[in-house]
């Protein structure tokens, strides 16, 4: 039930995502206009800059969730093995 549930969220957030994708990127193009009209001999949008800019900060992101994850249950890979074999919430320690 609960990966129908997860399923449902990741599919009901998806259009929010492309969109909160788009607005950022259009207004990372605005600021960088803004910015090159008020300095001098400033060239037009470095797209260079996004394609390494974007990729990189998305890495970041994802490794940032990833870490703490993985580390919190270092026995199980998956999450929900870890508490179907009694490994609850890390404040819930099995004694014995």
């Amino acid at each position: 039930m609960a990966q129908r549930v997860s399923r449902r969220t990741t599919r009901a957030a998806e259009p929010a995502r492309l969109a909160y994708a788009v607005i950022g990127l259009a207004m990372g193009f605005g600021v960088e206009q803004l910015m090159n009209s008020m300095l001098f001999n400033a060239g037009g949008v470095n797209v260079l800059a996004y394609i390494v800019v974007v990729p990189s900060l998305f890495l970041v992101t994802m490794l940032a969730a990833y870490v703490p994850a993985a580390t919190s249950i270092p026995d199980c890979a998956n999450a929900s093995v870890a508490l179907r074999v009694g490994h609850g919430p890390l404040w819930a320690h099995n004694e014995g």
